[in-house]
């Protein structure tokens, strides 16, 4: 179930006609009209609330992110997923290609980040992750949230390279870390 509160039912006609007047290829128009019926149809059905689209830095490619589940587990956590998705695939069901999970502590008004992350390798560096980033502090907000924390940790091999890229992000989007236990936190 999707609080209805939170995010858009759609995505805004100002916002489509702003991008594709920056389109010149009428190719890459079509896809994205396409992809802006898609998101549309995904937010019709229920199945999702709108937060954003972002242009993928060093191409034509869109990501649209979503917040696609809320269940409230007990009286003070709420558990939210938010997940992006790219314009350039024609598939009818879009694989994902970002995924944040959150939980909401309404006793302590903190948003903890489970998880957030690029699902594909190759589409890392690309401005997703901070894109996603700021749908997590919009939801935080919506929230009445008064900070953002989690646990600074890389999913795959754990080396000194990928935990400094990781550290890099965070402190990029604004978090500050603490360096004895990796506690990420941003003070809404």
């Amino acid at each position: 179930m999707i609080h209805n509160e939170f995010f858009y039912k759609n995505i805004d006609d100002a916002e489509t006609h702003k991008i594709l007047k920056s389109i010149k290829n009428d190719w890459d128009k079509q896809i994205l009209i396409k992809f802006f019926d898609w998101i549309n149809d995904k937010c019709l059905t229920g199945d999702a609330r709108f937060c954003k689209i972002a242009q993928v830095e060093q191409g034509n490619d869109y990501v649209a992110f979503f917040l696609t589940n809320s269940i409230q587990l007990n009286a003070i956590r709420t558990r939210y997923e938010i997940c992006g998705y790219l314009s350039y695939t024609s598939n009818i069901r879009k694989p994902k290609i970002y995924y944040a999970d959150l939980t909401h502590y309404n006793d302590t008004n903190m948003l903890w980040i489970q998880d957030n992350y690029i699902t594909s390798p190759n589409m890392k560096n690309k401005g997703i992750g901070s894109a996603g980033m700021s749908c997590i502090k919009n939801l935080a907000v919506q929230l009445n949230c008064e900070k953002i924390q989690g646990k600074a940790q890389v999913t795959n091999v754990i080396n000194k390279n990928e935990m400094d890229k990781l550290i890099s992000f965070y402190s990029k989007n604004g978090f500050t870390i603490n360096p004895a236990n990796d506690i990420i936190t941003f003070l809404l």
